[in-house]
């Protein structure tokens, strides 16, 4: 089966909270940015840790179907100034794809 992820990258506080804390947080956070994002809509929500360990973590977003995935992703603009920003979930194979073919 094949996942409809999508990376959110976003500020986060010193401490991890747990995954249903996170995905409350997420629906939360674009709820006031005018973004309708439903606990349905959600299948998973969990951080992902970066590489270097100064920068904030990812948060990964699997959804339920893809229409939910492209309506966020259609939205990414509301989200300009918020030191947050969203986009596809790839491999490094298939974002060098993606890249050469636009």
């Amino acid at each position: 089966r094949v996942g409809h992820q999508t990376t959110v990258i976003c500020e986060s506080g010193g401490t991890e909270p747990d995954l249903e804390s996170l995905e409350k947080q997420v629906i939360t956070f674009f709820s006031s940015k005018g973004i309708a994002v439903n606990t349905s809509d959600i299948e998973a929500c969990h951080p992902f840790p970066p590489k270097n360990k100064s920068e904030k973590p990812a948060i990964i977003i699997r959804f339920a179907n893809r229409k939910h995935k492209q309506a966020l992703l259609r939205q990414g603009r509301k989200l300009k100034g918020s030191n947050v920003y969203v986009n596809e979930h790839l491999t490094k194979k298939n974002a060098d794809t993606a890249r050469q073919a636009s």
